[in-house]
């Protein structure tokens, strides 16, 4: 059995709607069976 994952690490993509419906498209075209992703911000701690 194969299970195919993908993982994302991605810059808050809020207020960027052709960002978001890029990743969208890429994870739709992987067709993965799990994906996990993590967001992060620019701005430092």
């Amino acid at each position: 059995m194969r299970l195919r994952v993908v993982t994302l690490n991605v810059c808050n993509t809020e207020g960027e709607p052709e960002r978001l419906a890029a990743i969208n498209r890429e994870l739709r075209r992987l067709d993965p069976d799990l994906s996990l992703s993590r967001t992060s911000s620019r701005q430092p701690m």
